[in-house]
């Protein structure tokens, strides 16, 4: 019998798989442009959810990079997949009271990095149909890119460092640390999935260059919002309602991250077997 974690992955690979090979096997009289190439940038990410494990997240950088298939059926419309590497989670840093006289603060770096497959639709149009930019031979080659579409991704690695600080009276009586970058090779050993999926949308830029403008150097913004709890131990904490009845609240963990990349591409027509 297949386990949880093995259908997720089994989950995962089909929905790389699919994305490729929609790309890679469109048939060759279908009128589109194929293109490759290369991106990468930087992304703030964080946490979304509640305590514990994480109770306080905040924004941290990360890096991500890939490459880029497409088919682009018209000026203004095409599909696109992205693989990569990425890296996301969250800092925090919170004070917590260990008696009336003690409190505890608590500084916290969560690095995780996984492997990333996007699947998305973008919608372009030219910047000298937007009525205020004049038509011209080098505004006729930039366009503006909204898209649309989902995400897959797999834990790859990652490490967690705390810090703990003990003060009395805003004196430091005791200061440790704990550093799980050597333990923490497996995302089980944190409590985390190994398969996170959501939704993305954002937009762009893009100059096509050359003089059959097969070339184009891109950039774009990205909001990815995670639509499935990474918290595989699916912490509990005891609450009250307003009637005062206990009730068991379960913590949900989601990635959540803002992407800016840039990168650059190339069209070939007819598809990737047309290649001249």
């Amino acid at each position: 019998m297949m386990t949880r974690s093995n259908k997720m992955k089994s989950g995962f690979l089909y929905f790389l798989g699919c994305s490729l090979t929609l790309l890679l096997t469109i048939p060759q009289n279908l009128n589109a442009q194929y293109y490759q190439g290369l991106q990468g940038g930087m992304n703030i990410s964080t946490l979304m959810g509640g305590d514990p494990p994480f109770p306080n997240p905040d924004f941290k950088l990360g890096l991500n990079g890939g490459l880029v298939f497409g088919l682009e059926f018209s000026d203004k419309f095409a599909l696109e997949a992205d693989l990569g590497i990425i890296t996301k989670g969250a800092n925090q840093d919170y004070t917590e009271p260990l008696s009336d006289e003690l409190e505890m603060r608590v500084e916290s770096e969560l690095n995780l990095i996984y492997g990333q497959g996007d699947l998305i639709a973008k919608f372009s149009t030219p910047i000298d149909r937007i009525g205020v930019i004049p038509y011209g031979p080098f505004t006729r080659r930039v366009f503006l890119d909204f898209f649309i579409g989902g995400y897959g991704s797999y834990f790859l690695s990652g490490n967690l460092n705390n810090q703990y600080s003990v003060f009395n009276a805003d004196s430091l009586i005791s200061d440790m640390s704990y550093d799980s970058t050597e333990a923490f090779k497996s995302n089980q050993e944190l409590g985390l999935t190994s398969i996170d999926f959501g939704a993305v949308a954002g937009f762009g830029i893009k100059i096509k260059v050359g003089k059959e403008e097969k070339g184009r150097i891109f950039a774009n913004f990205r909001y990815a919002f995670g639509m499935y709890s990474i918290d595989n131990l699916r912490w509990q904490r005891l609450e009250f309602n307003d009637k005062g009845d206990p009730i068991i609240v379960r913590s949900s963990l989601t990635n959540q991250s803002i992407i800016f990349s840039v990168g650059y591409a190339y069209s070939f027509k007819g598809g990737p077997n047309r290649i001249q």
